[in-house]
């Protein structure tokens, strides 16, 4: 799946260590603390990391967006 496969996945990830519920199907919900146990035994502080990341990389290609707007006027 790639990039985008990886960050999907990683977004879910961040979800479930920040402790919110992930819809799986329409009736069907992945909560938290049935995964409690399961993520413990992970170290996933890289999971933090990778969304700092993004958020950065986000700002910094909002910058860009908007830069290159201006300097067409």
């Amino acid at each position: 799946i790639g990039f985008w496969g990886f960050g999907f996945r990683t977004t879910i990830l961040s979800r479930l260590v920040r402790g919110k519920r992930i819809k799986l199907t329409e009736s069907r919900w992945l909560e938290p603390q049935s995964c409690k146990t399961i993520l413990s035994n992970f170290e996933l502080s890289w999971v933090n990391s990778y969304n700092r990341k993004v958020k950065i990389a986000t700002v910094l290609f909002v910058l860009l967006l908007i830069l290159a707007g201006v300097n067409e006027i």
